[in-house]
């Protein structure tokens, strides 16, 4: 380590450039710095080689990490994916329990009109079955019968 002295004199004034004279030598500054630096950097490679190994285990950390991340991403998509066919399979369910609902209901709907068209045909049945024999009678030259409302 450099001693005050020592680091006093680079701070001494030195004349003009050009040969030596008693008012002083012009220092080389560079020279001093490294001298004077050398064992400060001399130091820190016990500190550089501490950074280059906390930065390795962190890339190795960084890595594990990024590993373990995948192997749940992929976990959590595999489930996501079978929990999408369960749930596609319950609304193909539900959408074929509503259909099945829907044409019943329809169904039903098309035997009640049938039935309302049947009810109106027997209804007036009768009077087309009278209508038509008299003019079969009418054809056939009977003449007029009384009609009886039977078939």
């Amino acid at each position: 380590m450099p001693r005050v002295r020592d680091l006093l004199y680079r701070f001494r004034p030195a004349g003009a450039p050009g040969a030596a004279s008693a008012a002083g030598v012009p220092v080389d500054r560079r020279a001093d710095m490294a001298s004077e630096l050398a064992p400060l950097f001399g130091l820190l490679t016990d500190t550089e080689g501490e950074c280059v190994r906390i930065r390795e285990r962190a890339d190795a950390d960084a890595a594990e990490t990024r590993r373990e991340a995948a192997t749940e991403a992929g976990d959590i998509l595999a489930t996501a994916r079978r929990a999408a066919d369960g749930e596609r399979a319950a609304a193909a369910s539900r959408v074929g329990v509503r259909a099945a609902a829907e044409t019943q209901a329809e169904a039903r709907g098309a035997e009640a009109r049938a039935a309302a068209v049947r009810a109106a045909g027997e209804g007036r049945l009768d009077a087309v079955v009278d209508a038509v024999m008299e003019r079969v009678r009418d054809l056939l030259g009977e003449g007029a019968a009384p009609t009886t409302g039977a078939r």
